[in-house]
């Protein structure tokens, strides 16, 4: 009987532990950290910005002077909604590191959402040897409910020029549609004169 209580004791103690183990963390890249910099960056510089807009066909252009943070905030805030650091996130999107890009000479690492009927579906951060040399993102975003439809891709190119990594440009591409009106498409590009 004693022997079966040590077998027993031992049995279950080897069933629990106090062993810490980390649990794996996606590694996504750090979105608002290079945003806030970039906005930074350029509010610093305070370039002019050539903005044109094509909305059904009908296009407009202006030239902002010396763009400042105001302007840089609200410019960008479509990629900060796409910064995929959110709880939300975890284990829904397929990481790939260190791709190759057959049409230039960056690599790039590409997130694809495992379910593709909201949010970002996929997003590539583009760089030359390491991510903080980063060159571009490109990213697309679903939204679809019973009232509405949209669909829209974001491409910003950024270089560095000195020590500052700095925006060369954005453009957004995007369709929406709501019952009962017509579909709206557009496209809207933001040129910074360095």
């Amino acid at each position: 009987m004693k022997a079966v209580f040590i077998v027993l004791a031992l049995a279950l103690t080897g069933c629990f532990t106090t062993e810490n183990k980390p649990i794996a963390k996606e590694e996504f890249y750090d979105m608002d950290g290079m945003l806030k910099d970039l906005m930074d960056n350029c509010a610093k510089h305070q370039f002019s910005v050539k903005k044109s807009a094509m909305v059904n066909g009908h296009s407009e252009e202006k030239i902002i002077e010396k763009a400042d943070s105001t302007f840089w905030k609200r410019e960008l805030s479509l990629l900060f909604e796409a910064d995929l650091n959110k709880p939300i996130n975890v284990g829904a999107y397929t990481i790939h590191h260190d791709l190759s890009d057959s049409s230039s000479n960056l690599r790039f690492d590409q997130y694809l959402k495992k379910n593709n009927y909201q949010g970002v579906q996929w997003e590539n951060i583009y760089y030359l040897s390491t991510p903080a040399e980063i060159r571009k993102i490109a990213y697309e975003r679903l939204e679809n409910n019973s009232l509405f439809i949209s669909k829209r891709r974001v491409h910003l190119w950024i270089n560095r020029y000195g020590d500052d990594l700095l925006i060369d440009s954005l453009k957004v591409i995007g369709s929406s549609k709501m019952i009962g009106q017509d579909s709206l498409n557009y496209k809207i590009t933001s040129k910074v004169i360095h």
